[in-house]
């Protein structure tokens, strides 16, 4: 047997034939610092290094994205990507300063979603060696070129066809109870429910009644179930009869007020006159006394202003004149609230007899 096509397999895959399968959009590289035809030769180069790394599509690929060699973000890969339909996406710049080359790469993976940046510095450098740090940031790209796409996801298995289901309606007598189906609460009578096709065991229950279970087989017509429940007949021994409400007691009515006695107060009247005239009795008599002080009593008609007999009366009287004053004043007052009360009697003549059978007038009442 020849076994020269097995030993040259190994060597076909690795060839560069084989590494074509990965697609990369290359837009020209953004030069800066050196006339155009020299950044022409650093462009080439970078196409140069490319090969064998995969298919390197056309510099205009991806045109419309409106991405060129400057724009070295993830979102610019992104887009440039996805215009050109590659997989890789890469922008580069060779920028000048003062004879200070600088070469920086920017690959993005849109398989693996990942972005490599390469960066290569040549100072004092001539074209040629600007070429040669173009193809280092090219091979420092090798291993993200080289990287496997992750295998496609398998498309999502189709959904199971939906099963027939058999309507089924129950209903209870009274209305109200639970529905447990095939051992689960699924609501309250009366009820509509989609049931697999089979055999079913349905359960109505209510408080107070016996359970009613039923056995149905869902074939492909709808189910029709009526059950009419049964009173339990221990359910009223665990129930506590109801307890009658209490009579009402008819209302004790508040006890009426005692009527307060009125009080009299027809003595102030009397105390009111004695007051004022006690008052003016004495007040007049001060006023006598203090005039009378100093008098002579001498009666030997020969006119003379001192004599053994003087009276002396106004230390007396003074008080007295005080005295009077201040009862009057008080009489005068008690007469007053006297008349002022609402309930007092107005004044009236009344006629009492006497005990010689005569006959006295009196005056009582308010004045």
């Amino acid at each position: 047997m020849n076994r020269l096509p097995f030993l040259l397999l190994p060597l076909l895959l690795a060839s560069p034939a084989f590494a074509q399968d990965a697609t990369i959009a290359a837009p020209p590289l953004a030069v800066s610092g050196v006339p155009s035809a020299v950044g022409a030769t650093f462009d080439a180069e970078l196409r140069k290094s490319l090969s064998g790394k995969g298919k390197l599509l056309a510099a205009e690929a991806g045109s419309k994205s409106g991405v060129d060699g400057t724009c070295k973000a993830t979102d610019c890969g992104k887009k440039l990507a996805l215009a050109a339909g590659a997989r890789f996406a890469l922008t580069g710049t060779v920028v000048n300063n003062d004879e200070i080359y600088t070469v920086e790469l920017s690959l993005y993976d849109a398989a693996n979603d990942k972005q490599t940046k390469a960066k290569q510095v040549c100072e004092l450098c001539g074209a040629d060696d600007v070429k040669g740090s173009v193809a280092k940031a090219v091979k420092a790209l090798t291993p993200a070129l080289a990287a496997k796409a992750p295998p496609p996801k398998a498309p999502p298995p189709p959904p199971p066809p939906e099963e027939n289901k058999v309507s089924m309606q129950v209903e209870s007598v009274p209305d109200g109870a639970d529905v447990l189906l095939d051992e689960k609460k699924v609501g309250q009578t009366p009820i509509g429910l989609q049931v697999k096709p089979g055999k079913h065991t349905v359960v109505v229950r209510k408080q107070g009644y016996l359970d009613a279970t039923r056995q149905v087989s869902a074939l492909d017509q709808t189910i029709k179930l009526k059950v009419t429940l049964v009173l339990d007949p221990t359910a009223g021994a665990a129930v506590a009869p109801p307890v009658a409400p209490p009579l009402e007691q008819p209302a004790t009515p508040p006890p009426a007020a005692e009527a307060k006695a009125p009080v009299d107060t027809s003595g102030f009247t009397g105390v009111g006159w004695g007051l004022t005239v006690g008052g003016a009795l004495a007040a007049g008599a001060g006023v006598w006394l203090v005039i009378l002080d100093g008098e002579i009593t001498c009666t030997d008609g020969r006119g003379r202003r001192e004599c053994p007999n003087v009276y002396n009366t106004k230390g007396i009287g003074i008080p007295a004149l005080g005295i009077g004053a201040a009862a009057l004043g008080s009489g005068i007052t008690l007469l007053i609230l006297d008349a002022l009360r609402e309930d007092a009697p107005a004044a009236a003549p009344t006629v009492a007899p006497t005990a010689d059978g005569g006959a006295l007038l009196q005056w009582s009442g308010r004045f």
